[in-house]
């Protein structure tokens, strides 16, 4: 049965990440694995990091810039970037332009989440300080 262009049974199984711990190299000997176990991807939180990745939480304000991405993923891009920004914590994307698409666009997936305060308007950076209620 197929759905969407896809097999149904491709949905199903264990998670991509434990399917792509157990892929071996072309040049590993039959039989052997890349990790010894998979625990270390599980995905669950970590205490120091709370992503998995072992890292202490960082204590500055991270400022990713989207000048360098294709226009088309420039909202996606920043999107993605705020989910990742816990509640007391923030960041200041830097855009070529005044970001007035992302703004709604976030106000309209968590309406009052973020405080938005200009850092810098323009003519060539746009920098938005955003802060995760």
């Amino acid at each position: 049965m197929t759905r969407f262009g896809l097999r149904v049974g491709m949905l199903s199984g264990p998670p991509l990440h434990y399917r792509l711990a157990r892929d071996t190299p072309a040049d590993a000997a039959p039989g052997s694995r890349t990790t010894e176990t998979l625990s270390d991807i599980s995905g669950e939180e970590e205490e120091s990091g709370g992503c998995g990745c072992g890292g202490a939480e960082e204590q500055t304000v991270p400022e990713p810039d989207v000048r360098s991405v294709p226009h088309v993923l420039c909202c996606a891009t920043a999107l993605g970037a705020l989910d990742a920004v816990r509640a007391g914590s923030s960041m200041v994307p830097i855009d070529p332009h005044e970001p007035l698409l992302l703004l709604a666009q976030t106000e309209q997936r968590d309406p009052g989440r973020f405080d938005v305060e200009y850092v810098l308007r323009g003519p060539e950076a746009w920098r938005l300080g955003l802060s995760h209620r």
